[in-house]
């Protein structure tokens, strides 16, 4: 609050971000992954994932510990979803892993893809291991057009920033509208595992 005026912040973006309290409970042994790259023709930099879903016959994680995942996301989501009234009727339509070793990563992009039966509703990434922030691009681009030259000085800065990122952890989740353009690099020597999932409303 100002003394001669008000600053109104309208169309925000919601972003959810809280604690997976079940992430000590699931242990998957990432090290039999020898082929570093792996991912679509039309993504551009290099990781390996296992988009758009983690299959039956996957080598780090089975069918049993697949669904226990999915189970325990979904219960550890539905109680942020209570809390803040929103449905709880829905299910994790797709779920993947995502591996980047020292400098891999992925490119912007967001969750509407073609490769889905059903385009999703929101999605979300489990930040389970050597975790780094994943950068968020806001959608509108006319904003840089009409910027004050002095805006990084005033108290509108924030409203014309660029991008945004969450500070994370280990055994963080964050949702995300499914449209919300975002990507990552890693630039640790340690390997960055995320799991990327999208939510369909029932």
């Amino acid at each position: 609050m100002f003394k001669n005026c008000k600053i109104h912040g309208i169309f925000p973006t919601p972003i959810i971000h809280f604690k997976f309290k079940d992430h000590l409970k699931h242990n998957f042994n990432f090290t039999k992954i020898t082929q570093e790259v792996k991912k679509p023709e039309t993504w551009v930099l290099p990781l390996h994932t296992s988009f758009p879903n983690i299959s039956n016959k996957d080598i780090v994680i089975n069918k049993k510990e697949l669904n226990n995942l999915k189970k325990d996301i979904k219960k550890n989501i539905d109680i942020v979803f209570e809390e803040i009234n929103l449905p709880t009727k829905y299910i994790i339509s797709n779920i993947w892993y995502n591996l980047y070793t020292n400098n891999q990563g992925q490119e912007a992009h967001d969750h509407l893809s073609t490769l889905y039966d059903k385009q999703p509703y929101w999605s979300g990434i489990y930040y389970y291991k050597n975790s780094s922030p994943t950068v968020f691009y806001r959608p509108d681009k006319l904003h840089k057009f009409q910027n004050f030259q002095t805006n990084s000085e005033s108290k509108l800065h924030f409203f014309y920033i660029d991008n945004w990122f969450p500070l994370v952890e280990d055994g963080d989740i964050v949702l995300f509208p499914s449209y919300l353009t975002h990507g990552t690099l890693n630039r640790n020597q340690e390997k960055r595992i995320t799991f990327a999932f999208n939510l369909l409303l029932k």
